[in-house]
């Protein structure tokens, strides 16, 4: 093959790269859409899965206007890794890394890891929540979904741990844009 040749060769061989990678987050853009949902949890000390939230989330993917119930378990996987604040008042600063597992029944699962920030505000005993994580395991019709999750909310704390009569309440919004590769 002489060099004129070989030069074309590389440079078509480079641009057919190019074009074969560029084209799957293409794809997968083309699969995107938007995630919103309520949240609705408490606390407990000796869950199923160890310490973390419990509740429930109600979710919605796209235009669709079907509600999906999950199961939501939320373990607080590092919250001990960063200080934490209770003020006289009973209101509380605190931030940490966690682990969300959304569990449709018949649809599968998916996970987001977040880093949240909970401060409390004048008022005692409550907290303004806000998360950013993203999407990093899903099972079933989730397998292989990529995106990024936004949640905003109120967290409630009686006591200095939680209990049936003392519950720790969270209640919040969550909105993203989730992507399914074809």
């Amino acid at each position: 093959m002489s060099s004129k040749n070989w030069a074309r060769f590389a440079m078509v061989s480079c641009v057919v790269l190019a074009a074969v990678l560029l084209a799957a987050p293409a794809r997968a853009q083309g699969n995107c859409t938007a995630l919103g949902g309520t949240i609705a949890a408490h606390f407990e000390m000796a869950g199923l899965d160890g310490p973390g939230w419990y509740g429930r989330a109600y979710l919605t993917f796209g235009k669709d206007p079907t509600v999906l119930n999950a199961a939501l378990v939320d373990l607080n996987n590092g919250y001990k890794d960063h200080p934490s604040h209770v003020k006289a008042d009973g209101s509380m600063n605190f931030a940490g890394d966690e682990n969300l597992t959304y569990t449709i029944d018949g649809a599968g699962s998916f996970t987001m890891a977040g880093h949240f920030l909970c401060v409390g505000g004048a008022t005692p005993f409550f907290c303004g929540f806000s998360e950013e994580g993203k999407i990093v395991a899903g099972t079933g019709s989730f397998a292989g979904m990529t995106g990024n999750i936004s949640i905003r909310g109120s967290g409630v704390f009686f006591g200095s741990e939680p209990t049936e009569v003392d519950p720790w309440l969270w209640i919040a919004q969550l909105s993203g844009s989730v992507c399914k590769a074809q």
